[in-house]
Parts: structure tokens; sequence; C-alpha cells
């Protein structure tokens, strides 16, 4: 790997808008191919909020320099986020996607660039072992996880 970034706290702490907010400037510094991945999208709603704020912060704007994918989130105990973000427009001389896969299917982020593992306390870890290790050997990995008191982990 081109190198590991880990980010560690306690909840409430900002990690994930630390990360969202990382990501909008990879994609300033030109990265193309972005893979984030948590246990479920939902664990990304802040992560795809400030990324789009950073954005925003950067001077582009939705629709003219990119486009939000949303979930087929139906039903009352679903939660409608943010699952891909597409680049285009004036500002961007190239491709670029941030996109969620889930971490079971670590094979569609073999061409990632920059990859980001959210919530990591709460992937197993052989999984986590296998999404840093597999693919891109040039990749650049953040890694976000909660150090104390997070819920379902036992941890």
């Amino acid at each position: 790997n081109q190198g590991v970034i880990a980010m560690t706290a306690a909840r409430g702490r900002g990690k994930s808008a630390a990360m969202g907010l990382c990501l909008a400037g990879a994609v300033s510094l030109g990265y193309s191919n972005i893979g984030v991945t948590a246990p479920e999208p939902e664990n990304l709603v802040a992560v795809f909020d400030f990324c789009v704020r950073g954005l925003t912060a950067l001077k582009f704007e939705e629709h003219l320099d990119y486009t939000l994918k949303y979930n087929k989130a139906s039903g009352r105990d679903e939660t409608k986020c943010i699952v891909a973000i597409h680049m285009h427009g004036k500002n961007t001389s190239h491709r670029q996607v941030i996109q969620y896969v889930p971490p079971h299917e670590s094979d569609k982020l073999a061409s990632a660039e920059l990859l980001a593992i959210d919530e990591a306390a709460a992937i197993p870890l052989p999984v986590v072992k296998k999404l840093m290790s597999g693919g891109n050997t040039d990749r650049l990995v953040l890694l976000s996880s909660t150090i104390n008191g997070y819920e379902g982990t036992g941890r």
C-alpha cells in the first residue's frame, strides 16, 4: 500500500466528518476511483454529507460538477442515503467517482486508488485485512474506527 492512515477516537468525535472532508480533498487532488466501505451504507451518512460540504467549499456545484446517487431505500425502516458521487463538468478533467461498496465485495474495489473504511471495528477483521491487502498495491487506505463504546462490537 502507498500508506494507511488510521483515525481512532471515541464516539462522536468527528472521524466520519474528517473522512468525508478528506474524500472531497482527494477529488480536488485528482484521485479518480475512490472506494468507500462500512458495514452498511447508512453508516456513511456523515461521510458523504461532509464530502458534499467539502466539495461545496472547494467551489464544486451539484448538477454542474457532480451528481449524487442514492440507495434504493424503500419502506419506513430503510434510510435513504448517498451511495456514490459522480464528478463531471468543467472542474474535472477526467472521470472521477466516490462509490460505496459493501465490505464483502472487496473484488469491486480492486482498482480503487483510495479506499476509505469507516466503522472498521464493526467489520470482521479477516474482511478488513482482505480489503487492505487486495487490489491496487499503490492505493492509499483511510481507516476509521471507534476505540471504545461502539454498540454491537463487544469492545
